[in-house]
């Protein structure tokens, strides 16, 4: 297993970020390291041509990734996306499920809806939380049921109902006290 370094010198900085000659992980390594140096994210963003929120996803990746996913990253065994899903799963998880994802082939999507990542932002204890709602709801409507807050608003979100056959989906509507023509 290969390792790598974040390098140390403004020079060496920015000609490493100008050619883009690095890693994914190294990249979200090294601006991470740029920013805790109090260098802006549009300095950073003129110097390697990235937007703002790319950057600010970088270093995001760099703060909540293990060193193991960083590592499948860095040699390319998992994508920029997938890495980006995987940083919302709690770090003691994260190289078991870069490895299942590796091994089966997920796509990122699949990967989402198998481990129920929940928009950024949410720590455990909101995650717990809204997955005992999810489970309060669906034990009273008898209804399978997934909520999913927005990051940007505490008070609003989406709920999905799930159904596996038309009967369940007639289920659905009379619950809800929806009549459908027939």
């Amino acid at each position: 297993m290969s390792n790598y370094c974040v390098a140390k010198t403004g020079a060496c900085l920015r000609e490493t970020l100008a050619h883009a000659s690095i890693s994914h992980a190294q990249m979200a390594d090294t601006l991470h390291y740029l920013r805790k140096q109090n260098m802006s994210v549009q300095v950073l963003s003129g110097i390697t041509h990235l937007s703002l929120s790319q950057i600010r996803h970088y270093c995001r990746l760099s703060k909540k990734l293990s060193p193991a996913v960083k590592q499948l990253l860095h040699v390319g065994k998992i994508s920029l996306s997938l890495a980006k899903a995987i940083a919302s799963v709690a770090l003691e998880r994260q190289e078991a499920c870069a490895r299942d994802a590796i091994m089966k082939g997920v796509s990122v999507h699949k990967f989402r809806d198998k481990e129920k990542v929940l928009p950024l932002g949410l720590d455990t204890r909101t995650q717990k939380y809204f997955e005992q709602i999810e489970h309060r709801l669906s034990e009273q409507t008898g209804i399978v049921l997934e909520v999913l807050p927005e990051h940007n608003n505490k008070h609003a979100g989406i709920i999905k109902m799930r159904y596996s056959d038309l009967k369940d989906f007639d289920h659905i509507c009379d619950r809800l006290q929806v009549k459908l023509d027939d």
